[in-house]
């Protein structure tokens, strides 16, 4: 499955949490490695990127991206030594990112790639090679007979049901499309792009309620993919929604001393030269959390509790806050509106066990739906 060109980029992750932590002269480097990128120049990408991950051992994307670049080159070569030290290259690169936190459905395309047997292969790229060439050619009954054959091959594959369902929805078929859309879910419910296509799907269908509850799945998936978020955002365009998040105005210089504020500094100083050791005696090196970043926001709270400061008294900067941990919705809001890229190492196991408490805060908070006159 790996020559498909519909697959090459589903995702590309935030660049925002990144180019903060680079030089200038990473950034240009990197500037022009993900513009090759989205080119698909992987060749002339992967030299930039052996270089970027070098310089940057602990960042995720340019070790995914590097494992991309390389698993490219491997496709390129035929069957021998040269070959496989290239793909335990990107076997290495691959869980290095997983390491760092990478969740990324490009990643999950590296690893299915890794996976495939020669033989299994063959005959999927038969399988594949038919339906791109029946898809661009717009016969899209074509396309699905040999996209759904890729699925009864490899039923662990995720793109062959996502494909089967794309078939469907472009033909027309709501119903036959969200079926093969769960199914890609079911194999796994941490890429967002599957939820996004049955956004599509049923808003074309003028159900657009239901469309926005796949838009967020899509989102609670993968908030930290940009293209997580083209969905939902396209759908408060189309409705006259808007989106925005509470405004809880952290303080990103040391706060004055009668800020209420101060506590959250505190807290998180506290932190940093303390308890992330005692907490987590088995990491290395102090780094941002959700633990630190609930407490600090938790111990904001707790001051004005404890000073028995009215509602209608507190500081304006305050009243998203105690809205917040009224609902519950401290974490989700953490993750949504302070996370770098630290902190969102823990997202995984949070999104494991609260994944309807994430699509109810965006539902709630984020998605704010166009009023009746």
């Amino acid at each position: 499955m790996w020559q498909a060109t519909r697959l090459l980029v589903f995702a590309l992750c935030s660049c925002a949490l990144i180019s903060a932590q680079l030089t200038d002269a990473q950034l240009a480097e990197a500037k022009q490695a993900d513009a090759l990128f989205v080119q698909h120049n992987v060749v002339a990408a992967l030299p930039l990127y052996e270089h970027l991950a070098e310089q940057l051992p602990n960042n995720m994307v340019y070790a995914e991206r590097l494992a991309y670049c390389l698993m490219s080159k491997a496709h390129s070569l035929s069957p021998g030594p040269e070959k496989d030290a290239v793909l335990k290259r990107v076997k290495a690169e691959a869980e290095r990112a997983k390491a760092l936190g990478d969740t990324s459905n490009l990643l999950q395309i590296i690893f299915e790639g890794l996976s495939s047997g020669p033989a299994n292969q063959s005959i999927q790229d038969s399988n594949l090679k038919a339906a791109e060439a029946a898809f661009a050619k717009g016969d899209y009954d074509s396309a699905l007979v040999s996209y759904t054959a890729m699925a009864a091959a490899d039923p662990k594959s995720y793109q062959a049901p996502l494909f089967v369902g794309d078939m469907y929805f472009r033909k027309h078929d709501t119903a036959q499309a969200g079926e093969w859309f769960q199914k890609a879910i079911l194999i796994d419910p941490n890429i967002e792009t599957a939820y996004r296509y049955w956004g599509d799907t049923l808003f074309a269908a003028g159900q657009k309620d239901q469309a926005l509850e796949k838009f967020i799945d899509a989102v609670v998936a993968e908030p930290y993919n940009r293209r997580s978020w083209v969905g939902l955002t396209q759908w408060a365009q189309r409705t006259g929604a808007t989106l925005k998040g509470p405004n809880v105005p952290l303080p990103k210089t040391p706060p004055s001393n009668d800020s209420p504020w101060l506590v959250y500094q505190t807290t998180r100083t506290l932190w940093k030269d303390k308890k992330f050791a005692e907490t987590f005696p088995a990491e290395k090196q102090y780094r941002h959390t959700l633990a630190e970043e609930a407490d600090a926001l938790n111990c904001v709270l707790a001051s004005f509790k404890a000073q028995n400061t009215p509602t209608d008294k507190l500081d304006p900067s305050l009243h998203d806050l105690v809205q917040l941990s009224k609902d519950g919705m401290i974490e989700p809001f953490i993750f949504f509106g302070a996370a770098d890229q630290d902190l969102i190492r823990d997202y995984p196991d949070y999104r494991a066990n609260h994944r309807d408490l994430l699509h109810a805060y965006i539902e709630k908070y984020l998605v704010h739906p166009a009023t009746t006159p």
